[in-house]
């Protein structure tokens, strides 16, 4: 059986209720009433699925409610005056009248043609009694656009029904956010192992820490800041570099430094030297007496570089200026880099403790290594994933080193073969174009004075239900992208099943008891 045949049996989930009308509130396509079966639970978010005889209608639960005919305050009143009594809640939902219900929102249609289900578009609703399930396989294409390479992160809420990602849409780049504890690395450790799991290569850049342990556990390589790793100077751009020193520097003494880093440059791609930031030093040198600096300008000039060394980790020694010539063994090399990546299939470089300028360049770095090594396919597509997003590419600063080729990767990255995954809990201090243009969204729980920047991303996912965000329960999110991707925005639980160990797990204090306990004078 082909992916998008569905069987020939029916295979909707189990009945939950029937659709019904409240006395002056008519079934329309924003209040669809569901009565809920005694023994049904159903969560808000959940998606459902009313049935008759040639049409599916996809629904979505806005709101929960009971109905009970003895629950006005005018029968209340009523009961209190003739029998002296209060009606209580088990007397009221006791009322044959009395019902569990859900309120309902219209997704989307579907007519059966020939055991197949062609969607209509919300254009027709339930009638009174229709029956309505959980959704299952039978209604999987209500959900999704085309997936060729399916992989399972979770599942629909109150459903067994899986939640998928197509690996072939992370090309076009996947957006995860939600605040700090809500299970953003928890599934990223799912999607890292389940991606290792079907050959799919990936850069992982970790500043907390999060997957040391998975990618050990995975067979990958960790390359720690510092000790097992330094970013290569002479592969990022030279618009990167400017944004390095744009802000420490006269308009003079960055042309300086940006006549020397383009010898630099070129001179390491004609392999006359290796990317020793020496090197770097000496061709900025060189610059300041091509222009016929002064020597204070020549001076300012370099110690500002030497302090960016420093504060990039780069090893040093006094050798009338400071030569950083140390740590050329630890710098990562494109060739290294592929190398790795294709042996290994993950490489996670560890950040933890490491400053933004030592992030960001790391990253500007290692994309235009990719770059370079997709271009003379090196290695084959691969995913690049980076936590902090917002400190990578940061809203309304052109200094990160690192925007300028995030921005074009997310602009042009499936063309490259290089899908990014940003996580981030920050989003309205995220660059706009980083929010926008991934296509795939996983929105965890949110601090309120985020929903404004995620709202838009959440498709038909209406405004009453938005304002849910902050109240998520850790571990679900919502999956929403454009309509080629995700149809409708779904409620998801991420996955619990993983064989590596999360790394992400907040240490806890110790608690030594005899002292002060709660209660006590």
């Amino acid at each position: 059986m082909g992916f998008w045949e569905f069987p020939k049996r029916k295979t909707l989930g189990n009945l939950i209720g029937k659709v019904v009308n409240l006395p002056g509130k008519p079934i329309n396509t924003e209040n669809i009433i569901v009565a809920i079966e005694e023994d049904e639970e159903i969560s808000m978010h959940a998606l459902l699925v009313a049935k008759d005889d040639d049409y599916l209608y996809l629904l979505r639960v806005v709101d929960i409610f009971y109905y009970s005919p003895l629950a006005t305050p005018q029968d209340s009143k009523t009961a209190l005056v003739l029998f002296q009594k209060n009606v209580t809640p088990e007397e009221a939902m006791g009322h044959f009248q009395a019902f569990r219900a859900v309120r309902t929102e219209l997704l989307d249609v579907a007519i059966k043609e020939e055991e197949e289900f062609r969607l209509l578009g919300p254009k027709k609703i339930p009638k009174p009694l229709t029956p309505v399930y959980r959704p299952s396989s039978e209604s999987y294409k209500l959900l999704y656009g085309y997936q060729r390479n399916p992989v399972t992160v979770g599942k629909l809420i109150d459903s067994d029904v899986e939640a998928t990602i197509d690996v072939q849409n992370l090309s076009r780049h996947l957006l995860v956010i939600g605040t700090t504890g809500t299970g953003k690395s928890w599934f990223r450790g799912v999607l890292l192992e389940r991606l290792y799991d079907m050959g799919v290569p990936q850069l992982v850049f970790d500043p907390l820490r999060d997957y040391v342990v998975a990618v050990e556990d995975l067979g990958g390589v960790n390359l720690r800041y510092g000790r097992d790793y330094l970013p290569d100077l002479s592969t990022i751009t030279e618009g990167s570099f400017a944004n390095m020193l744009i802000d420490v520097l006269t308009p003079l003494q960055l042309s300086i430094a940006l006549k020397g880093f383009r010898k630099f440059k070129m001179a390491v791609i004609n392999g006359k030297h290796g990317p020793e930031p020496a090197k770097l030093l000496d061709y900025i040198e060189e610059a300041a007496e091509d222009m016929r600096a002064r020597d204070e300008t020549r001076g300012n000039v370099l110690g500002r570089i030497e302090v960016l060394l420093r504060e990039m980790g780069y090893d040093t020694e006094r050798r009338g200026i400071l030569a950083y010539s140390g740590s050329a063994e630890n710098i990562l090399t494109a060739e290294k880099l592929g190398k790795m990546l294709n042996d290994k299939l993950i490489v996670n470089i560890d950040l933890r403790g490491v400053g933004d300028l030592g992030l960001q360049t790391t990253v500007a770095s290692s994309l235009s290594q990719l770059r370079h090594l997709r271009e003379k396919d090196v290695v084959p597509p691969l995913i690049v994933s980076f936590d902090e997003a917002h400190r990578i590419a940061p809203r309304g600063k052109g200094s990160s080193p690192a925007l300028p080729i995030v921005k074009d990767t997310i602009r042009f990255g499936r063309h490259y073969g290089i899908g990014v995954i940003a996580i981030t809990q920050f989003p309205d201090s995220v660059d706009i174009e980083l929010i926008r243009l991934p296509t795939t969204r996983l929105i965890f729980a949110v601090d309120a004075d985020q929903i404004g920047a995620v709202s838009g991303l959440l498709g038909d996912l209406p405004e009453s239900l938005r304002r849910h965000l902050p109240k998520l329960e850790r571990g679900t999110a919502f999956l929403a992208g454009t309509v080629d991707v995700v149809r409708h925005t779904l409620y998801v639980r991420i996955s619990s099943e993983r064989r590596t160990k999360h790394g992400g797990e907040t240490p806890q204090f110790r608690v030594r008891y005899g002292g002060y306990r709660h209660g006590q004078a």
